[in-house]
């Protein structure tokens, strides 16, 4: 048996093990040509995601913290919050606002003066996913504005038209509507 013939093996046998949750892609025959290069893709992308999910496993206690505050053992919490962290824990009523409400409402309500570290730290722990969602959802709607049919569109008209999309306000039309004595018609 060659040395080729042999890694396709062992290779098939792997990917069979690997596959057990895709039964779609376990089905399928791989041309021995193609093992080399999908191996190598299938590698490097691996490595990419160990790269770019290691840093969270270096906060993956202070997620843990800011997630299950109740279970969370206080002596694994940092010096700052422990003892907030162990008031939080015998409440009962902050308990109960927990299990009822979002992360950032129920960290949003602890009071400012009882919890600042507390509340500081869930604050540094919950932008980190915020802000990457605002990041994805403008480049999503810069991409679909900036298109090849609107290739004109000026670097000052995509800005705003990204303020607009990525804002929580809502135009109040009734006022912006009886206000049109202000508006200019150019036509």
């Amino acid at each position: 048996m060659t040395a080729s013939k042999a890694k396709l093996i062992l290779f098939s046998r792997h990917m069979s093990k690997c596959l057990t949750h895709f039964p779609t892609l376990a089905t399928l025959n791989v041309p021995p040509r193609h093992t080399d290069r999908y191996s190598t893709t299938l590698t490097h992308v691996h490595t990419e995601l160990n790269r770019r999910f290691s840093d969270f496993e270096k906060i993956e206690p202070e997620l843990e913290l800011v997630s299950t505050p109740f279970s969370f053992h206080s002596e694994k919490a940092p010096p700052d919050v422990q003892l907030e962290l162990i008031d939080i824990q015998c409440d009962l009523t902050l308990k109960e606002k927990f299990s009822t409400s979002t992360l950032d409402s129920f960290y949003g309500s602890l009071n400012e003066t009882q919890f600042p570290n507390l509340r500081r730290h869930a604050r540094r722990m919950l932008v980190l996913f915020g802000s990457t969602y605002v990041c994805g959802q403008t480049f999503s709607v810069m991409n679909y504005n900036k298109s090849r049919y609107r290739s004109r569109l000026m670097d000052e008209h995509l800005s705003s038209v990204l303020r607009i999309a990525t804002s929580q306000m809502t135009p109040d039309f009734d006022d912006l509507a009886k206000g049109g004595d202000r508006l200019h018609c150019s036509h």
